[in-house]
């Protein structure tokens, strides 16, 4: 047997430790090296053993985790997947983990941790395992720019007859934050398909819409998709775009049964294809292969498809697939994103 990826299990629940530790360990790739019950605990242990992967909760006693994991990524960047008992309320702080430098979030079982622990083994199992390979970018690198609420720069809602789509999973939320920094407002549509739990979507599309020029919310059913706004697919349904006459809007539904990802990139990039050069698809960093065959699908009716590239990716399995489909017309640095995107938006 290979070698096993060493995970840190941090969580001030012992039976929350215990039940973790017996998932990860019935996989064949992963152990549990050690499990604390505060942050503290595992920063003395960080200075003397080393981790693949580490699972951190949020609310604990002496240290919470988002402070454990900013000083984390400054001093010594694991990869981290949050695992936490995620509310509504609380979806941002989920969504601040991510932009601290944590690669994946996990919603704690809402009934009780040995039958709901259970249900979620897989998810576990596959984001633990992701996320050990992940390439992390260190977190002083990353620029925040300033907040663009100038109305000047965000002009009145009009139709929009073109249409962009960007999918995403593992790394995809700061991919997607950098790019939208830089994104003119007078772009065509935008539909947004990351994957992520349903609680976090919503909270995704509120941090999105305060940092760049685009306006940005979560997809209802019927939204119209105008210039200047960008739509996030619910976490846990599926998004089609459909030709209304003058104007495209978009159609929200229960999750596809065909496929592990919900929101399913394959299928909204499939509804999108038909607009042919009037559609634009662009496929970020991301686990598994979800959106390989629906950019392939737009590519060849005409649209202009982009992939992201392996060094700025941190999961090159979703770009990778829609280069080898032949999906992808050109390969692009995360760095190049915005202006690859703002060059096809902006052209007449």
């Amino acid at each position: 047997m290979g070698q096993k990826y060493r995970v840190l299990v941090i969580d001030d629940s012992a039976l929350f430790r215990q039940l973790l530790t017996e998932i990860v360990n019935d996989a064949p790739d992963l152990e549990v090296a050690a499990s604390v019950g505060d942050p503290i605990e595992a920063m003395e242990l960080l200075k003397k053993e080393k981790f693949d992967v580490i699972t951190l909760d949020v609310v604990m006693p002496k240290m919470d985790g988002l402070e454990f994991l900013e000083r984390l990524m400054r001093f010594k960047p694991i990869p981290v997947v949050m695992i936490s008992a995620w509310t509504q309320a609380s979806s941002k702080i989920g969504i601040k983990s991510l932009d601290l430098g944590a690669v994946d979030v996990i919603a704690k079982p809402q009934t009780s941790y040995k039958e709901g622990i259970i249900l979620l083994k897989n998810e576990i199992i596959t984001k633990l395992r992701t996320a050990a390979q992940a390439k992390l970018s260190p977190v002083s690198s990353r620029k925040r720019a300033p907040c663009v609420k100038e109305s000047n720069l965000r002009p009145q809602t009009g139709i929009s007859d073109r249409i962009i789509a960007i999918g995403a999973s593992t790394g995809g939320t700061t991919a997607i934050t950098e790019i939208f920094k830089s994104l003119d407002a007078g772009l065509p549509g935008i539909i947004i398909i990351q994957h992520m739990p349903a609680m976090f979507t919503g909270a995704f599309a509120q941090t999105l819409d305060q940092i760049g020029a685009i306006r940005v919310k979560e997809a209802e059913d019927g939204d119209r998709i105008d210039k200047g706004r960008a739509l996030v697919v619910p976490g846990g349904k599926s998004l089609a775009v459909v030709n209304r006459g003058s104007e495209y809007r978009v159609k929200v539904g229960p999750p596809q049964g065909n496929t592990f990802y919900n929101p399913s990139i394959d299928y909204t990039l499939s509804s999108i294809a038909p607009l042919g050069e009037k559609a634009m698809g662009v496929i970020l960093t991301g686990m598994g292969d979800d959106g390989a065959k629906g950019l392939k699908e737009m590519r060849d009716k005409g649209a202009f498809t982009l992939a992201q590239d392996e060094s700025s990716s941190v999961v090159y399995g979703m770009p990778q697939k829609a280069v080898e489909y032949g999906g992808a017309m050109k390969v692009v640095n995360l760095s190049q994103m915005a202006m690859e995107i703002n060059q096809w938006g902006l052209m007449e």
